[in-house]
This record gives structure tokens, sequence and C-alpha cells, in this order.
């Protein structure tokens, strides 16, 4: 899958792959649409959108970057930006993921927990009290 599809269908924008990653706008912008060649840009460009993807160099330079996984718990119906989020909730996202997918029950005591963090978040004006409601929408705790 390509960078476009991929930030796409995870409803990623372009300025929010920048922000989180470092770099430029327009460099963000060439790789998605398709402007510039990933196999001429800097190995530290990659590397920076990986991360921040939470993918592999690799996955960019081959296009093999991952579909969207149908979930069994997490609602799929409900867009966010996981990249828009502070750190210490992307943490909880990613380990929900997982438990997600293994079909863990475990799923529903963390997705309380980050929830719990959330409701802090929110309160400090970390998150909007929309990311919040979506976040409740999302990861359910029963």
């Amino acid at each position: 899958m390509n960078l476009a599809n991929y930030l796409s269908e995870r409803n990623i924008s372009i300025y929010t792959l920048s922000k989180n990653s470092g770099v430029p706008y327009a460099t963000c912008y060439n790789l998605a649409k398709g402007k510039s060649d990933v196999e001429e840009c800097r190995v530290s460009t990659i590397r920076r959108i990986a991360s921040a993807l939470g993918v592999s160099p690799s996955e960019i330079i081959d296009g093999t970057l991952p579909a969207v996984k149908k979930h069994l718990m997490i609602r799929d119906s409900v867009s966010l930006d996981p990249l828009s989020l502070p750190s210490s909730l992307r943490v909880y996202i990613s380990e929900l993921e997982r438990l997600d997918e293994k079909g863990d029950s475990l799923f529903y005591a963390m997705a309380e927990s980050m929830l719990t963090e959330a409701d802090r978040e929110e309160h400090e004006g970390l998150i909007s009290r929309t990311t919040l409601e979506k976040l409740y929408l999302k990861y359910p705790t029963e």
C-alpha cells in the first residue's frame, strides 16, 4: 500500500504527519501524492516518517504499508487520528490494538484506564471534548 492510501485509511492528514514526524509539509505532501520518489529521499526523512506512523522504513520504501485491520473490540466506524493525541494516549492505544488483535478480555480494563487518562488530559486542555467523546465511542469498556 502506498503512503497516500495508508494515510487516508487511517484518517491521518499530511499536516499531522508533518507535525509529528518533523518532516517539512512540502516533503510529506510530495511523497504522499507521488510527486517525489521515496527511494530518492534521505534515510533520515524516511526514518522520521516511519517512526511517526509506527511502521518500519522498509514498509514505506517497498510500498508494503499494512492495510487497516478490522478489529474485534475497537469500533472502526469511529474516525480518530491517533497521531494527534498526546503520547501517553498513543501508548495506551498501541496496547489496546495488541489486546484487540489477540481477542484478550484485558482489553476492557485497559480501555477503562486509557479513558481515565483521557478524562484527565481533557480536563488539562491537552485534548478536546470532541476527541474525548470519540475515544469513549471507539474504545468500549464492556
